[in-house]
């Protein structure tokens, strides 16, 4: 060998080292490896699920703020519960409408990360096999040099970032930036929607009327729209088996969060001072939580990027004006689909659910069964019409919350539990027996428990029994159970448009059609403007009269309109048993397919 000849079989050429050292990082930093439909309980979303459990928390302590100070709207602001039923439709109205925004937009960045994903497990793939050819350098000499020359010209041509000069390490190192930036997309939302919820409420303090206080709910709805198909979607890439444990943990957050409403306020009642304390402390939590977001995830990505471009099919953007953009961008997407091709092509994706039985009565389960949690937002207020004072009547609408808290882990690993030894039945056994049981109890307090806080020990126990079996119906049963009917990637969507109905019929036949009942069939009267207290104090009879009439009314009203949907539940329920497996059957081969 003549001086200066170097021999390729025995020094790595530059394009090798470059193969290897780009695969072992991608290697470290594991974006490609991680798969959405896997048989372990894991996905790429699984370090952003701790904040989506503290954004249901606080998802539900703003969403529990008004019904818990109905009283004290009806006092301060004059509003009847016909009125107060009205607010509730609103809100659960815009929210519906907004819900299937949310969900297309979560779908949407669904299917962007997950192609994204497997481009990035394809090179993943091409430079491992690079970088074994390169330990084989050795024995195979020119010819292994001559193929990876030929495999970079083939990752080029495959590449995203092939239309940049930049190196190839470079370029892979790009798509793991893409990777990490895109799968914080629910953070942005998430820190949108509590910016929105934190407006909405310091707005309300200036509210002094029906009128505003509807616009000012319209708008809160909107922003509490994303809580549904967001988890859906990120919850639905985990495995099957381990989905109802984490809508369980959901559950459990939620209701963590309305308890702390509760609690938060159960002295504000009928002091307008102390309720502006109350909307300026959860605002604040509002805004402190998006800047906890924007902290922790969304600037690390955004430093992460430095500046550098990202292609525009991938949907993501670069430096601080990167949320913008990619919401706008996303929102443009939406309602570029309703010119006709986009708008037929969207109707043939899902066409198959018109056929899906399960669907159906997914969806009319779904109407039905919410009816009952709207009617009994009236709750707080008839406890105090009860004669129980503010602190008795938090402590027992609270220990309904406090017993549906404990009860909630164990829910999705029951159901989890049933499911795998007796399938496709299991969920709904479950759900009909604990709806069976809040029946009777429900009838045992509304109608068996005498008036007056001498009693309060039995309004307590039986909340509490009421408290155990919610959850059962849906975290155990009806969200694993979209889950498995529809395909992966139309989940958020669907879930959004079964929201939509639900939200939309049962706010209308709940809290509207309890206000009506009580005002116009059951003698509701709502000209008592003094506090409970002060007129249990004073006893005036007349007055003592009326607090029992306006209890017995609302009692009536709320036993109508929970008790006759949960028992239509139970029989749809039966019906699900007829239809769950052959839909879940087509499903998988849909998938398959």
């Amino acid at each position: 060998m003549s001086v200066g000849t170097v021999s390729t079989a025995s020094t790595p050429s530059k394009s090798h080292r470059s193969r290897s050292e780009s695969y072992q990082k991608l290697k470290e930093k594991d974006f490609a490896t991680t798969s959405f439909e896997s048989d372990s309980d894991d996905s790429l979303y699984r370090k952003l699920i701790p904040s989506i459990y503290a954004y249901s928390s606080l998802h539900g302590c703003i969403d529990q703020l008004i019904p818990t100070n109905y009283k004290f709207l009806e006092s301060s602001i004059g509003l009847s519960p016909k009125s107060l039923g009205m607010l509730t439709f609103a809100q659960k109205f815009t929210q519906g409408l907004f819900t299937i925004i949310s969900g297309i937009i979560c779908d949407r960045q669904i299917s962007a990360t997950n192609k994204q994903l497997e481009n990035s497990h394809k090179n993943l793939i091409s430079l491992e096999e690079g970088d074994r050819n390169e330990e084989d350098g050795n024995q195979s000499g020119n010819w292994i040099e001559r193929e990876s020359e030929y495999r970079e010209e083939e990752y080029e041509a495959r590449s995203l970032s092939s239309r940049s000069e930049a190196s190839e390490e470079s370029q892979l190192l790009q798509y793991s930036e893409d990777i990490n930036f895109l799968r914080i997309w629910p953070a942005y939302f998430m820190m949108v929607t509590t910016i929105g919820w934190g407006m909405v409420m310091i707005s309300m303090i200036f509210a002094s009327n029906f009128l505003q206080m509807l616009t000012l709910l319209c708008f809160m709805g909107a922003f509490l729209s994303l809580m549904g198909p967001l988890t859906q979607s990120v919850i639905g890439t985990f495995n099957n088996i381990g989905r109802s444990e984490h809508f369980g943990n959901l559950f459990l957050s939620q209701n963590i969060g309305r308890l702390f409403c509760i609690s938060a306020t159960a002295n504000i009642m009928g002091h307008y001072f102390d309720f502006t304390w109350a909307l300026l402390s959860f605002s604040f939590l509002s805004f402190l939580f998006s800047i906890f977001l924007y902290k922790s995830c969304i600037e690390h990505a955004l430093q992460q990027k430095g500046g550098k471009p990202l292609h525009r099919k991938t949907l993501s953007y670069t430096g601080e004006h990167a949320l913008i953009v990619h919401i706008s961008v996303q929102l443009r997407g939406i309602f570029s689909k309703l010119s006709y091709g986009k708008l037929k092509d969207f109707i043939n994706d899902y066409s198959y659910v018109i056929s899906n039985k399960s669907a159906w009565l997914m969806l009319v389960m779904g109407i039905v069964n919410g009816i009952p949690r709207h009617s009994l937002n009236f709750t707080m207020m008839w406890l105090q019409y009860c004669g129980l004072s503010p602190l008795l009547a938090t402590t027992v609408y609270s220990s309904s919350w406090i017993s549906a808290i404990l009860i909630s882990p164990f829910v999705g690993k029951a159901s989890d539990y049933i499911e795998s030894i007796y399938p496709w039945i299991g969920r709904q056994a479950l759900a009909q027996t604990a709806i069976l049981l809040r029946i009777i109890f429900m009838i045992i307090l509304l109608r068996y428990i005498p008036w007056g806080s001498n009693y309060f020990f039995y309004y307590l126990v039986v909340s509490i029994l009421i408290g155990f079996m919610a959850g059962w119906p849906g975290v155990g049963a009806s969200r694993p159970i979209l889950c498995q009917i529809v395909l992966p990637h139309h989940r958020a969507t669907l879930f959004a448009m079964f929201s939509l109905f639900e939200t939309i019929g049962s706010a209308i036949f709940g809290a509207p059609i309890v206000g009506l009942l009580a005002q116009s069939y059951f003698g509701y009267d709502s000209s008592l403007k003094k506090e409970i207290g002060e007129i249990i104090s004073s006893n005036n009879l007349h007055a003592m009269r009326t607090l029992q009439l306006n209890a017995n009314a609302l009692a009536n009203s709320m036993l109508i309109m929970t008790v006759i949907p949960w028992i239509l539940t139970i029989a749809l329920f039966g019906l699900l048993r007829l239809t769950y497996r052959q839909d879940q059957n087509g499903n998988n081969q849909t998938i398959l397919s």
